[in-house]
């Protein structure tokens, strides 16, 4: 496999069967000599369960970790959030999944120490693990084979051992299926003294989120709230345009809270995020709260039926 061309595209062209606009990679040379990495423009290493892909931009690397919903997804694999790593100008190291089992296996870690052993982190000044859910545990947990590196995780499990995470019921087939006991790395909190900053975004609202972000506690951790996003806060974070900004503050290490809470009320503007509040008003029986907020929303927005018309339903069921 020396230096043979892979399926994989950097031609700087959007693929139409890609709804997330994301660029499809090619003619990146598969390497088979990990020593082969050092100061390569871009690489494929391929490994039997994880792929790692990397494109050069600068001296600040983005490693990224597939979620549940991109494994397999495209036709040509190609790194999670690659065109937010390339419009924030960094190289990008995408940690590729070719099955949903949680990076549970021994393929991760020996990609990132042959890399590491080898120099090829050495070659950047900053370092950033970044993931969603699945790829946030990935982000969160394999960031302590390069300790002072910094995480940014989205809705991030801690672990899935049962005995660790009793709250968490929503996976219970992975939890079962990979091995949470014997492999090594699986729980995210004991990674967490090695790094130097951790950012996590999650929905406080969601129960087994924030339990998860209980466990991730120290001084280097900064958590930031989407409130009533739901675990798939990043898809919000992404069509409201702030998860490009997001990674450039996190890549520039100059992350302003209070910046992030003033782009985050653009969400009062989406509909799906105002019927998910008003949704969950009306389940937990605040039905005034829930009028009084349809009122203004139908006040602030008078373009907006949706609001119009729940606010005609809510008075009705009200009489």
């Amino acid at each position: 496999m020396n230096k043979q061309t892979s399926v994989v595209n950097i031609s700087h062209t959007h693929s139409p069967s890609d709804p997330s606009g994301s660029r499809h990679y090619h003619l990146v040379p598969r390497i088979s000599d990990v020593a082969q990495s050092k100061g390569a423009a871009h690489f494929l290493l391929e490994g039997d369960l994880v792929d790692a892909l990397f494109i050069r931009r600068s001296d600040v690397l983005l490693v990224t970790f597939d979620n549940l919903g991109t494994v397999g997804k495209y036709e040509h694999s190609r790194p999670w959030l690659a065109s937010v790593a390339e419009a924030a100008g960094v190289s990008n190291l995408g940690m590729i999944a070719r099955q949903k089992d949680w990076y549970r296996n021994e393929d991760t870690p020996r990609l990132i120490r042959s890399l590491r052993d080898t120099g090829f982190f050495g070659e950047f000044k900053h370092i950033i693990f970044c993931g969603a859910s699945m790829g946030g545990y990935a982000a969160l947990t394999y960031s302590a084979l390069l300790p002072g590196s910094v995480v940014l995780a989205f809705s991030a499990q801690s672990s899935l051992a049962r005995e660790l995470v009793p709250f968490e019921g929503r996976y219970r087939y992975d939890a079962r299926k990979w091995d949470w006991h014997l492999l090594p790395f699986r729980d995210a909190a004991e990674a967490i003294p090695h790094a130097s900053r951790v950012y996590l975004i999650y929905d406080p609202f969601v129960a087994e989120d924030r339990a998860h972000a209980s466990r991730l506690t120290g001084e280097n951790v900064v958590q930031l709230h989407a409130p009533h996003m739901g675990h798939r806060a990043i898809r919000y974070l992404k069509a409201f345009g702030m998860l490009p900004w997001i990674v450039q503050e996190v890549v520039q290490d100059q992350f302003d809270r209070r910046e992030f809470a003033r782009r985050l009320r653009m969400r009062r503007q989406n509909i799906d995020w105002q019927r998910k509040v008003l949704a969950e008003a009306e389940s937990r029986g605040h039905k005034r709260l829930a009028i009084s907020a349809t009122e203004r929303l139908a006040l602030d927005y008078p373009e907006s039926g949706f609001a119009r018309r729940h606010l005609k339903r809510l008075r009705k069921g009200q009489s």
